[in-house]
């Protein structure tokens, strides 16, 4: 009996050998992985410069007219929901033409407002509440507009705060 109870022993250890081994090929793999993983980013980030002369991206905006939040109702039925925004326009990168459209821009500043608030309380939370909705949602308002002004135009919308509730 003390024969077999060794042999189920030896026989049990055998496939925990197997296991550990495994495990230990798994864990080595990662790790390498996660080395050469490392090892690339460095090396692309902080040792490899671009060439001399290569054009670096900067991102350049024209100078901008800042409008007061706006919150309005949505136009969901299931539920009332509103819409607190804060958002900068984007003007012509003309200095003349960027100094007449920031004075038309006040002038008419309850119509701009007015226009916004309009379009802002026509849409539901599903349509503004992706990225494709807001892009969509921030040239239907640079169209808005530059309907209503005559001595420039609004190039982009940048929305500061955007809070569906």
């Amino acid at each position: 009996m003390a024969d077999e109870e060794k042999q189920e022993e030896v026989q049990e250890e055998e496939p925990k050998k197997k296991g550990g081994l495994g495990k230990f090929l798994i864990i080595l793999i990662l790790v390498v992985i996660i080395v050469a993983a490392g090892t690339y980013f460095v090396v692309t980030k902080f040792i490899i410069k671009p060439p001399p002369g290569t054009p670096t991206p900067s991102v350049t905006i024209g100078p901008t007219f800042d409008l007061e939040p706006f919150v309005v109702n949505l136009a969901d039925t299931d539920r009332k929901r509103y819409l607190k925004v804060v958002m900068q326009l984007e003007l012509e990168n003309d200095k003349k033409v960027s100094k007449k459209l920031e004075k038309e821009l006040k002038d008419k500043l309850p119509v701009v407002r007015d226009a916004i608030i309009t379009l802002l309380s026509s849409k539901k939370s599903s349509d503004i509440s992706t990225p494709q909705g807001k892009i969509k949602l921030k040239k239907e308002i640079i169209d808005t507009l530059n309907a209503k002004l005559v001595s420039g135009r609004v190039v982009n919308v940048y929305f500061t705060e955007f809070v569906i509730s």
